[in-house]
């Protein structure tokens, strides 16, 4: 991993068109490429690609097309025809959400018994190998690389993007073809579940930097949900965002075949595409700054002990606090401006304690870390129910380092659920709107408060104003049916 993120490092980046300050790859440096999988280790055979995929076919950057073309192989004439009509459904939707795909290719899909419900592009030849049993989440997600090709990516970031766009394909499929359901059995339990709601707790500043130190100790588990909620909130804002990145990231494509693209492309052609793009009312790129999941520059690294805290909101009220905690400890090597990130899972026991909304200790506990996750995973904890529902404090002081986090006690997070919590101020009033028309005001009693909305996208407004009369108004877009908000009450002036 750490020759990964060097070899990376060490290439210098464009975008086309120019961007005042890009600079190319240098026609010696390494390209990074994926490694070949261990068949022994994996039990997952390859097609070989002799005699079947393709090299790229033709494009033009000023196109206004370059379709895809699919042909079937190994299939039974039932098996092919369900797959078959999968992938024309699938395909106008994709062209909705991603424009034109980056080349003009010709596409075998080929049945692949060995890798189950799983559907894998290869790059090198164009071609999608399906089980024959195959998922249609997995289907979308292969065929986002054949639209994409994917000889190249956007410093990790692809992988966050590409879930959120196969989780609103799916969807989008579902809600014009319901009979397709069977084919998605297992995937929103497992996956899209709750799956933004609870954003406001996972924007961490620990997160900063986890792209480069890639995949060590399950760093995908611990970035892929914010950073998938990052392009959900920006998708709600713009939903041509998708279209326009992929068509300047194409050209830059043509410049830079096979290559990485680094933070630094991606933000430049975020200014270069959308200047006037606010999220969430705030200038886009001024809003990613304070979305940890998505780093600010190529080299930005901090090192030190780091934590990541993970809630878990139950789907009712119940007196549990309950939660993950991962912690790790990140060693800078290499000196800018190529440095680079070693990561050491950390081991022990954390000094665990609970406080009330306004402070008062409630309760202390051992916390135990083995390699670098609380033991056994999740980590429950029930509290007194006579202390009702409330906004409880959660510090954790771990080899020296103290982290403080918040959790809504006691909220019931129904489908539809837009409650949540408030910290600067215990007691007031929440207004709460949506775009969509929704408009109802609450209580906000122990820094908690509770309300079902739509449960459609939505972006929604919440006005805080407390006891003094002062108010405080928060911008949250909410894909899922639900959202869990954490509003910091700064009077506004």
């Amino acid at each position: 991993m750490i020759t990964r993120i060097l070899m990376i490092a060490l290439l210098a980046w464009s975008c086309s068109p120019r961007l005042e300050g890009d600079g190319g790859p240098d026609a010696d440096t390494p390209v990074d490429s994926a490694a070949d999988s261990d068949e022994e280790e994996t039990g997952i055979t390859f097609q070989n690609c002799e005699g079947i995929g393709t090299f790229n076919g033709p494009r033009n950057s000023e196109a206004v097309a370059n379709p895809l073309t699919f042909t079937y192989l190994n299939w039974s004439e039932p098996e092919q025809a369900e797959i078959e009509d999968f992938i024309d459904v699938s395909y106008p939707v994709l062209e909705e959400i991603l424009g034109s795909p980056a080349f003009a290719n010709e596409v075998v899909v080929s049945r692949n018994d060995s890798i189950g419900t799983l559907s894998l592009y290869d790059s090198s030849c164009n071609i999608i190998s399906s089980g024959q049993s195959w998922e249609g989440h997995n289907v979308i997600q292969a065929l986002i690389s054949a639209f994409r090709d994917t000889n190249f990516n956007y410093s990790l970031l692809d992988q966050p993007m590409d879930q959120f766009i196969a989780d609103y394909t799916a969807r989008e499929l579902l809600n014009r073809y319901p009979d397709l359901e069977g084919r998605f059995e297992g995937h929103w339990d497992a996956f899209s579940q709750l799956y933004f709601s609870d954003y406001d707790y996972l924007n961490q500043r620990d997160l900063l930097g986890w792209e480069r130190i890639g995949n060590n100790f399950s760093f995908a588990d611990i970035s892929q949900r914010p950073a998938t909620a990052v392009f959900s909130k920006i998708f709600m804002a713009e939903p041509a965002f998708f279209r326009s990145f992929h068509a300047s990231a194409y050209r830059w494509i043509d410049d830079y075949p096979f290559s990485s693209m680094p933070i630094s492309v991606f933000r430049n052609i975020i200014d270069a595409n959308f200047p006037d793009l606010l999220v969430e009312e705030r200038p886009i790129n001024e809003w990613l700054n304070e979305q940890y999941a998505v780093p600010p520059n190529d080299d930005f690294l901090e090192e030190g002990i780091k934590m990541f805290f993970t809630p878990v909101f139950p789907m009712s009220a119940q007196n549990l606090v309950a939660f993950d905690i991962f912690a790790w400890e990140t060693r800078i090597i290499g000196e800018p401006p190529f440095p680079a990130a070693v990561v050491s899972p950390l081991s022990g026991t954390a000094a665990l304690r609970f406080y009330t909304y306004n402070g008062e200790l409630i309760e202390s506990d051992d916390l135990p870390i083995e390699n670098g996750r609380s033991y056994g995973g999740r980590y429950s904890y029930a509290i007194n129910l006579e202390l009702g529902p409330q906004r409880i404090g959660i510090e954790i002081e771990f080899l020296g380092e103290i982290k403080n986090y918040y959790y809504p006690f006691f909220l019931d997070n129904a489908s539809g659920s837009l409650g949540g919590l408030t910290t600067g101020a215990d007691f007031g009033e929440m207004r709460i709107q949506t775009d969509t028309g929704f408009d109802q005001t609450v209580a906000v009693e122990q820094g908690i408060f509770e309300a079902i909305g739509p449960q459609e996208p939505a972006i929604i407004t919440y006005t805080f104003t407390d006891p003094e009369g002062h108010t405080s108004r928060h911008i949250r877009n909410k894909w899922d049916d639900s959202y869990v908000p954490l509003l910091m009450h700064e009077p506004q002036q």
